[in-house]
């Protein structure tokens, strides 16, 4: 197999991922194993996260006119079935559209025209809605969530800080109706579990100040008195097990890894999610993979210091074309599943040996680029950036090794 062929199958396998996730047939398979929903019972809906559409019409699809009210929030506008009023909030930091769309979610829970609420949750919703803590700006804490992110802030403190330093998270939703419910999760955070999802706004784990604290001091993000005032009322949480996880990152990998298998090729699949700073641990598995394909789900981080643009893919992706600059028996990929890599309009990229001098032969250098975190401006120069657009799903990352 040569490196483009090897390209080739690692974006069929990528393909093949995305159809094994989507979220509305996922939901659909769900409802469908829930006769009690079905049949007389007026159902009201809350989808928030990156794949609220999709999620919402896998509902529609199966209650029909049973499904008779509902609030969506997602990172675009979009058309929700009837009956539902669609929300457009902020990603991947908070904004004003954020709060507004979490304070609409507290507004409709609060009315008393369901039997039954259906809250739809995925990966991505952490930032589209939002409600701070009284006294705290939506600005103040979306800085504080950057800053986070700037110091490459292991995913699960960030997330740590963002269940705890809001009103709607942590499995704060819950509280506001007294109506039966069940959470259906598209999970985009590997083996943690869904509480995780979104920063679990129905399912909620119990935290301390001292733990967040920590996080934050770690990071050297002082916070002001009406932030430590919120986390001083930090006290038990309800268990809600009322949840099914629907779809998640393995599942994407698995069905990757059958199109990957028709090749004749060994496949390997980690055990383990990967996860980490994105330089690191890029060149780690590109350099601990045998022949044939390997495909991990997991998400990692980047610690930026420079001025460039970039998501934690390309920035893994040009990491990983240095390295091989040069061989012509490796190809690796990182790719987003949401098919939006940080604040760009790729869904990662795909590299081979040649990728560095393709870049060099534009005039720029590989390394200048990674050192600034310009990662994304270089793998367009080579031609390496895959653009998916948005999928309206959100699993997590997948990372593919093709070693001959």
């Amino acid at each position: 197999m040569t490196p483009g062929e090897a390209r080739l199958v690692i974006l069929g396998a990528f393909d093949a991922a995305l159809a094994a996730v989507e979220p509305r047939a996922a939901v659909r398979r769900a409802i469908e194993a829930h006769p009690e929903l079905q049949g007389g019972t007026d159902v009201g809906v809350v989808a928030i996260g990156k794949a609220a559409g999709a999620m919402a019409w896998g509902a529609h699809d199966v209650l029909g006119e049973d499904l008779v009210s509902g609030v969506a929030i997602g990172p675009e506008s979009a058309v929700p079935p009837p009956h539902l009023v669609w929300h457009t909030g902020s990603h991947p930091l908070p904004d004003e559209r954020s709060e507004r769309a979490g304070r609409a979610v507290i507004e409709y829970l609060s009315s008393d025209d369901v039997g039954f609420v259906l809250f739809l949750i995925s990966g991505g919703g952490s930032a589209l809605a939002e409600v701070p803590p009284p006294g705290v700006s939506i600005g103040e804490l979306a800085d504080i969530q950057r800053r986070l992110m700037d110091a490459g802030t292991p995913i699960e403190q960030l997330n740590l800080a963002r269940r705890t330093l809001s009103l709607i998270k942590n499995g704060r939703l819950v509280d506001h109706t007294n109506v039966p419910h069940l959470t259906l999760v598209v999970s985009d955070v590997g083996d943690a579990g869904p509480e995780v999802v979104a920063s679990g706004p129905t399912i909620g784990t119990p935290t301390g100040a001292a733990a967040v604290e920590g996080v934050l001091e770690q990071a050297g993000i002082a916070i002001g008195a009406s932030l430590r005032a919120h986390l001083d009322t930090l006290g038990a949480v309800e268990s809600n097990d009322a949840w099914e996880v629907v779809a998640d990152g393995w599942s994407a990998a698995r069905a990757a890894s059958q199109v990957l298998e028709d090749t004749g090729l060994p496949v390997a699949r980690p055990t383990r999610p990967f996860s980490g700073e994105a330089r690191r641990v890029s060149a780690a598995m590109v350099r601990g993979a045998s022949g044939g394909f390997t495909v991990a789900p997991g998400e990692a981080t980047v610690t930026v210091t420079g001025d460039g643009v970039g998501g934690r893919n390309t920035e893994a992706a040009l990491t990983v074309a240095i390295d091989i600059d040069g061989e012509d028996d490796v190809v690796f990929a990182a790719l987003t599943t949401d098919g939006v890599d940080g604040p760009t309009d790729a869904a990662g990229a795909i590299v081979d040996g040649g990728s560095a001098e393709r870049i060099r032969t534009t005039g720029l250098s590989p390394i200048a680029a990674l050192m600034d975190n310009d990662s994304y401006p270089a793998l367009e120069a080579s031609g390496d950036l895959v653009r998916t657009g948005p999928t309206g799903t959100n699993v997590a990352d997948l990372w593919f090794v093709w070693r001959s």
